[in-house]
């Protein structure tokens, strides 16, 4: 016999059009800037789930786009990646405009639109996932995270895992850290990723640990692992030179880590793989 057929690592969450600029000096405002722009698929939860395609994993995007050509491209592209794709059409599909500058520092601009209302997830398209991601992007909206709360729950009864993202700190004061708390509490995620600045915001408000393990993410520094008992290990990051943007190096990471982890990889090799796949997109505009 041959060996069983893994199930899904299944993201849910935001398919967007990155609109990025790369810019060549400070902005100056009320006249024109010179810049590099391109367009490209982009939304957190679709960067992730490339990426765990690309790192070899069964990957499944479930989301909502508009019922535009746009959509249909997005959708096709992420298709032709390897990523099984279930979206709900209505609306209008998103955008982000980012503005990088030299520095690889980037200022980000979402219009979400039909992403945010996502609605009831269709059992079907969670069938045989071992893992469901979810960026807190999809948090912000009562209607996408009615949705998502039922999906994780309906993982969690197959027997499957939940992993979140925090995203951004702007996310994190959207939400406000009790409610965001109280969400992570409902998901029960296994694991949750952040980057430093992200972890520090969602500080918590007693001295009780988390039940759920924390990959605190520092740029070009190691990542460190907390586990729901205190103890911590670190994962040294790869060095790369001449960083030119920064967009969707964390998506990168966590794509790759959960592709690592559904092999049954420890965390620490996860997060490894995790740190070889971001170095991967630093180079290049936009996710990559």
């Amino acid at each position: 016999m041959g060996a069983p057929t893994r199930g899904w690592v299944t993201v849910v969450g935001d398919l967007l059009e990155d609109i990025v600029a790369w810019i060549d000096g400070p902005p100056v405002v009320g006249t024109d800037n010179a810049a590099t722009i391109t367009r490209s698929r982009g939304g957190s939860a679709a960067n992730v789930a490339a990426a765990v395609a690309n790192a070899g994993g069964r990957a499944r995007f479930v989301g909502r786009v508009g019922d535009d050509p746009t959509g249909y491209v997005l959708t096709d592209q992420l298709d032709q990646l390897g990523v099984q794709v279930r979206v709900q059409r209505h609306g209008v599909t998103g955008s982000v405009v980012v503005i990088v500058d030299p520095s690889a520092q980037r200022t980000m601009f979402p219009f979400r639109s039909a992403a945010g209302e996502l609605g009831p997830v269709d059992p079907r398209w969670l069938a045989d996932t071992e893992l469901l991601h979810v960026p807190s992007y999809g948090l912000l909206t009562s209607s996408a995270w009615s949705a998502i709360d039922d999906a994780a729950a309906t993982v969690r009864a197959a027997g499957g895992i939940v992993t979140v993202d925090l995203s951004a700190t702007s996310v994190v004061h959207a939400l406000g850290v009790t409610p965001l708390l109280a969400m992570l509490e409902r998901l029960s995620p296994a694991v949750v990723f952040a980057n430093v600045d992200e972890a520090a915001a969602l500080a918590p408000v007693s001295e009780r640990r988390p039940p759920w393990t924390t990959v605190v993410k520092n740029g070009g520094g190691p990542a460190t692992i907390v586990r729901p008992d205190g103890t911590t290990s670190e994962v040294p990051a790869e060095h790369v030179d001449d960083v030119r943007d920064t967009t969707g190096a964390g998506d990168a990471f966590a794509g790759a880590a959960l592709a690592a982890m559904q092999r049954g990889e420890t965390l620490e090799l996860a997060c490894a793989a995790g740190h070889r796949a971001a170095a991967g997109v630093l180079h290049t505009a936009g996710s990559g």
